[in-house]
């Protein structure tokens, strides 16, 4: 395995993912995760790749709950530099379901780390489903059903794991994390691409390294077709496209794709030029109500206060005192608020910086 993992950095890989790493070791009479032997072997890479390529990062794949995760940042130099925060996902969807960011918030708040050398892999999609076991210790069981509810009730998949007890409980939702975010309580979703590209707008602004999947960029609603034809239920999510009918699409402004890939890539290309929004700058979750989600980010050069609303209400707040009583600029859509009023549509975001 070392000589595969030099393979990769001699061919120019510059970030390597250990998969599922932990589940590395087996043995007899224990349950086979987290294992010493298992941090013993990553310490090793690490030290090995410290040695003789000391640019080439760490990346831990680990969906388990968010203890045993950043278990894997080690002593914040020994280990993994970056780890998936597998918490995001779930915990973002769950919020978003019943307009409430309180659960969010507070677990946001615990994202500090004790070494500039780590930070966090923030997605909210991948290529498999919405894992559940990173919400154990922070959701009750009965909130976690009704997350399954709604995942079933929007065309998902639910996938189980079997205990020692004989019995299953939720392991994973497959679904897109487009058609997650679908409301169909009242028929016709008018806030549906609103809603998911404010829930994609908050993993922008937490502290580490945003990733984005394919599917969600493009706004992709479920695969049935390919669950049918292979009948698994990941399938849902891995839909294979086809480029001239994606350029299609986003040519036409009216689409579903089109309304989410255009503000996405805006998103993007706005957030890479700030300076506050590096991966290791400082953070503090502000407490401004339920119905929004808020956070500064601050660094020298520049402090950015990013509040998003995650109700299907308007709603007025008002920013900490300390952030003075001049005129906020939104960088997103360059309009001006007030710092004591600032009001929000239903899933709109901002990101405010001082106009002075």
């Amino acid at each position: 395995m070392i000589e595969i993992l030099l393979f990769y950095v001699k061919q120019g890989a510059t970030i390597l993912r250990l998969d599922a790493i932990a589940y590395l070791w087996k043995e007899v009479g224990t349950n086979c995760v987290h294992l010493n032997q298992t941090h013993d072997v990553v310490k090793l890479f690490r030290s090995i790749l410290d040695c003789v390529a000391p640019n080439v990062m760490i990346i831990t794949e680990t969906n388990v709950p968010h203890v045993e995760n950043i278990s894997y940042f080690g002593d914040g130099r020994n280990e993994a530099q970056m780890v998936y925060n597998f918490t995001l996902p779930p915990l973002l969807f769950y919020s978003f379901a019943i307009e409430d960011s309180t659960a969010l918030s507070s677990w946001a708040k615990g994202l500090y780390l004790k070494s500039e050398s780590n930070t966090f892999f923030n997605f909210t999609a991948s290529h498999d489903g919405i894992g559940i076991r990173p919400l154990e210790g922070i959701l009750p069981e009965e909130e976690i059903d009704r997350l399954v509810k709604i995942v079933k009730e929007n065309g998902g998949r639910v996938s189980y794991k079997r205990n020692s007890d004989g019995s299953e409980s939720p392991y994973e939702l497959n679904i897109t994390y487009v058609d997650a975010f679908l409301n169909k309580k009242n028929g016709v979703d008018e806030y549906h691409p609103d809603r998911f590209l404010a829930s994609q707008s908050i993993q922008f602004v937490l502290p580490g390294v945003p990733a984005a999947y394919i599917h969600s960029i493009l706004g992709s609603h479920n695969w049935e077709q390919g669950v049918r034809q292979t009948q698994m239920a990941r399938t849902i999510n891995r839909e294979k496209l086809r480029l001239d009918d994606i350029v299609k699409q986003l040519e036409d402004p009216d689409s579903f794709r089109s309304r989410i890939f255009s503000p996405y890539i805006n998103l993007i290309k706005i957030r890479k030029k700030q300076p506050a929004f590096h991966p290791n700058a400082f953070f503090e979750i502000l407490e401004l109500g339920p119905k929004v989600f808020a956070i500064s980010r601050y660094c020298k050069k520049q402090t950015i206060y990013a509040l998003t609303n995650i109700s299907s209400t308007h709603i007025s707040v008002s920013l900490p005192k300390d952030s003075g009583d001049f005129d906020m600029k939104d960088l997103l859509s360059g309009k001006t608020f007030k710092a004591d009023s600032v009001g929000l549509n239903p899933y709109q975001f901002v990101w405010l910086v001082t106009q002075r």
